[in-house]
């Protein structure tokens, strides 16, 4: 969108990557507000360290508002026809979606084990 109107990759890269800074904070407070609410959080293992013990409570799948919003931050800013853009897309949602996977595993099973 805006990648026709900025021709300075620098320009455009600082200003994707503020985009997605912002993004990503503003939706990651509301989400984490709702998540403790709601009951959405990781569950610790009972033979874990005691050192993980600071984990219980934590949201899960909090990585999908990091990628909504650096998804967001490329449409604006990138060249959407690039073949180098789009195998980079495809590996980051290929491993979001195995994260998103595992976090859901471990909420139904209310489990550590994904």
């Amino acid at each position: 969108m805006l990648y026709f109107l900025i021709s300075s990759i620098s320009v455009r890269a600082g200003a994707a990557g503020l985009l997605s800074l912002v993004l990503s904070l503003w939706m990651l407070k509301t989400f984490i507000d709702k998540s403790k609410r709601e009951g959405w959080v990781d569950y610790v293992r009972s033979y874990a360290p005691d050192s993980h013990e600071v984990k219980r409570g934590i949201p899960t799948t909090g990585g999908i508002f990091i990628i909504a919003s650096v998804g967001l931050a490329i449409l604006f800013f990138a060249n959407l026809k690039s073949r180098f853009l789009l195998v980079s897309l495809l590996v980051i949602f290929s491993l979001a979606l195995v994260g998103f996977l595992d976090d859901a595993l471990k909420a139904r099973r209310e489990s550590s084990r994904g």
